[in-house]
């Protein structure tokens, strides 16, 4: 008989100062994001299986697609939003429109200079990225009295060069190899979109704790497994709040990422420490691009303009099934 594990969110309210303090919590995610970092480092892997990431400090959870509550931290854009929206295809420059008009067949393309397989992989899966990036700046409110992008009506920005939050270690966000022991083992990643959440575009005090992602590596990877280029990102981007002394008074930084990998393939990632300092990463099934996939692409998008959920800490609670 064999015993499996599975893994319960059990959800406290946001930050009680009676409950929490903040400063231990602070500092033990602060050793916990170190760890899990030198163990990238030095036992570097294109991939982790759930063995590996325990032994990081790191649980994968499969959550249903179906489910919007499923994801703690981020409320996705409902579909009744989401449908006032429009592609305004005839808006979209030349320069542009090969990206968007002929995504299945740049699928097939091929590279006028050598490419090693992995980098013709990212070169590959960064077409999805071209397609999300024009999707969002053309897909306009169906209204006269607002035809704004959906990237307009949002209050989601891009983290600046000049933010505090790029004080801190960026190594991951950017596929840095350097202190890997196996540089070569590890496939091409970076972070491609940073952004977070701001009520008032002119009032700082505004921004929430949570941060957003959109992620490419050439690695391939398996619903039971996570990919260097999707934990060592979330943990940078954690990493990186910590070190914000705007965010001394908060210790949940809830990272949302939209992870794009090989051959042109995708899926959502939710991620945060809970109470015990487990890096908590939560997954949607993997959706393949290799052809236009409408419905994948309106998932992502109404994830990619999610609501941020207050901040919760939450205990995991591992149950042997049997």
């Amino acid at each position: 008989m064999s015993t499996r594990f599975h893994a319960i969110m059990i959800s406290k309210p946001a930050n009680p100062p009676v409950l929490q303090d903040h400063d231990a919590l602070r500092k033990k995610f602060e050793e916990k994001a170190d760890s899990i970092l030198h163990g990238l480092e030095s036992k570097s892997q294109v991939s982790y299986d759930c063995d590996a990431l325990r032994e990081l400090g790191v649980v994968l959870q499969h959550i249903n697609v179906t489910d919007d509550q499923q994801f703690p931290d981020f409320k996705p854009l409902s579909q009744a939003e989401y449908s006032t929206y429009k592609i305004d295809s005839t808006g979209i420059p030349k320069v542009r429109r090969r990206h968007y008009d002929n995504f299945n067949a740049l699928f097939n393309w091929s590279s006028s200079w050598p490419l090693s397989d992995t980098d013709y992989m990212y070169e590959t899966t960064f077409q999805i990225v071209r397609y999300i990036n024009i999707f969002q700046d053309y897909f306009k409110k169906h209204d006269t009295d607002n035809t704004s992008s959906i990237a307009r009506n949002s209050n989601w920005y891009p983290i600046l060069a000049e933010d505090s939050f790029h004080d801190g270690p960026q190594g991951m966000l950017y596929g840095l190899p350097d202190g890997h022991s196996k540089p070569l083992d590890l496939s091409r990643w970076r972070t491609a979109q940073m952004r977070q959440w701001q009520e008032d575009p002119e009032n700082p005090d505004t921004i929430r704790p949570h941060v957003m992602l959109m992620t490419c590596t050439g690695a391939v990877a398996e619903s039971d497994n996570l990919l260097h280029g999707e934990i060592g990102p979330i943990v940078n981007a954690i990493q990186c709040r910590l070190f914000q002394d705007e965010f001394k008074q908060t210790s949940s930084f809830p990272v949302l990422v939209i992870s794009l990998f090989g051959p042109r393939q995708g899926r959502i990632l939710s991620a945060r420490f809970d109470i015990d300092g487990t890096l908590v990463v939560q997954a949607l099934y993997i959706f393949d691009f290799k052809q236009k996939n409408q419905e994948g692409f309106d998932l992502f998008m109404r994830y990619y303009y999610s609501e941020p959920r207050d901040a919760t800490v939450s205990k995991l609670v591992v149950l042997p099934k049997i």
